[in-house]
């Protein structure tokens, strides 16, 4: 990924896609799947402990590597005000923000070496799949929900081995108002760039694939991409 947040054009891949994340994982992400909703119903209801009570058992049973609680947006971003017209901004991460980002992508990091995937772990100018993706999670969440959860677990392959992961976040607040919308270049409600989503639903890359996104009016959102080359 190149400076500004946006990915780094690569080779061109053979022309052998690798197998929906569906049939990597399985029957066991198919129930993985249903506890993940479980959980986000329970977040979109307020019910924030339940939610995570769930998800410390699933972590217990080594169902999911890790996962991190985004609430506090006061703490971890300042006040997003719109900007002049016209004009771009990056969101404003306080100091608080940035320490809780960089310990999020260093257990991301961690995992993508597993699957022989460059972290660009000393640059500040390129992001690694993980990276790229888990800051455009966790801060729309921040600039636009309540509270979230950004979770992330293994994807098996057909042999059961470990392919990749998928990063799945999950939040309380207003929805997404036009899904389709949301995934066109430049289209920000908060001044930014516009960029994340649409780059992460984009079918051409290398590393990140099938995003899912889906929405509930008054109740929240609940985003996933997988990462795996």
């Amino acid at each position: 990924m190149e400076s500004g947040g946006q990915p780094r054009q690569q080779p061109a891949a053979p022309d052998t896609k690798p197998p929906h994340p569906m049939d990597l994982a399985g029957h066991r992400t198919r129930g993985l799947e249903a506890e993940l909703r479980d959980a986000w119903a329970k977040l979109a209801d307020g019910r924030r402990g339940e939610a995570a009570e769930r998800l410390d058992a699933l972590k217990g049973e080594g169902a999911i590597i890790e996962y991190w609680s985004l609430g506090d947006k006061s703490k971890h971003v300042y006040p997003v005000t719109p900007p002049e017209p016209g004009m771009v901004m990056e969101t404003p991460l306080t100091s608080d923000g940035m320490r809780f980002l960089a310990g999020v992508v260093s257990r991301i990091h961690d995992v993508e070496e597993e699957f022989g995937i460059f972290t660009y772990r000393d640059s500040l100018d390129v992001s690694s799949p993980g990276k790229f993706a888990a800051n455009e999670l966790a801060t729309n969440v921040w600039k636009h929900a309540q509270q979230g959860i950004l979770v992330m677990h293994y994807l098996d392959d057909e042999a059961g081995q470990r392919k990749g992961f998928r990063l799945v976040c999950m939040d309380q607040g207003p929805g997404v108002k036009d899904a389709k919308k949301a995934l066109e270049f430049g289209d920000s409600t908060s001044g930014t760039r516009g960029l994340g989503l649409p780059y992460l639903a984009r079918k051409d890359q290398l590393y990140t694939h099938n995003f899912k996104l889906e929405t509930a009016a008054g109740k929240g959102t609940m985003v996933s991409v997988d990462v795996y080359r």
